[in-house]
């Protein structure tokens, strides 16, 4: 099995301001499920050496194709 992880850049601009917004940055990177654990605890690490909060939702879809 493959894991993806998609992330987007920023916050959102409210509703009446979308239009002002030119720009949307999506990211994302596949690996295999056998690597996760270890890729996990490594952002964790890298998230703590470096100050940053918040991304602490997961979300796991599924699919069978």
């Amino acid at each position: 099995m493959q894991m993806l992880f998609i992330d987007e850049s920023g916050t959102p601009p409210p509703v009446d301001k979308v239009a002002g917004s030119p720009l949307f940055v999506l990211g994302g990177i596949i690996i295999p499920d056998r690597f996760w654990h270890q890729v996990k605890a490594d952002l964790d690490l890298a998230k703590r050496d470096f100050g940053v909060g918040g991304g602490d939702q997961m979300a796991l879809l599924r699919s069978t194709s």
